[in-house]
């Protein structure tokens, strides 16, 4: 893969897709004024469901930001594509993901993947679901638990501990 500007948004998009469990909707929208590295949070204009919002990011996705605020020359957008010189849309992230299905044959790579994978996450880490639930903005918990991937054999470890039954 190489090393263009283009490269590293595309990269950075990625990551804080992953770290910040951001919808890509709101991820190609985010402006470099509303992102708040005291709080580390992005104060997103317009969530999915039109209201205004909050995601986090961690220590993780900090430096990778700020090399994205470097890049930009003062433009207005977090997510920009320098080869066209406009701000990234949906079809340059689905073009890239083509690319990168192609250099790592893996056959589903799409933004909401990783959305998933940061629930999942969350919830292997020991988060309670409700506030998995506040951070991927649902309004359900029986949708939080769509995005959860459980592992069975994680199950069976935690069998044990929970049937302790000391039959004779």
């Amino acid at each position: 893969m190489e090393y263009s500007r283009n490269s590293i948004v595309y990269r950075r998009a990625i990551l804080l897709l992953l770290d910040s469990g951001v919808r890509i909707s709101e991820l190609l929208k985010i402006k470099i004024r509303n992102i708040d590295f005291d709080l580390m949070r992005i104060y997103l204009e317009c969530t999915k469901n039109g209201k205004v919002g909050y995601e986090p990011f961690s220590e993780f996705s900090s430096d990778m930001i700020k090399e994205l605020i470097r890049l930009n020359d003062n433009r207005v957008y977090s997510f920009w594509n320098f080869i066209h010189d406009r701000q990234l849309s949906k079809s340059d992230m689905k073009n890239f993901y083509r690319r990168l299905k192609g250099w790592t044959h893996l056959d589903r790579i799409h933004s909401h993947r990783f959305r998933k994978t940061f629930g999942t996450l969350l919830a292997q880490n020991g988060m309670a679901i409700e506030h998995i639930q506040k951070m991927l903005d649902h309004s359900r918990v029986t949708t939080t638990m769509i995005y959860i991937e459980h592992e069975k054999e994680k199950a069976f470890e935690e069998y044990h501990p929970y049937n302790n039954w000391k039959v004779a």
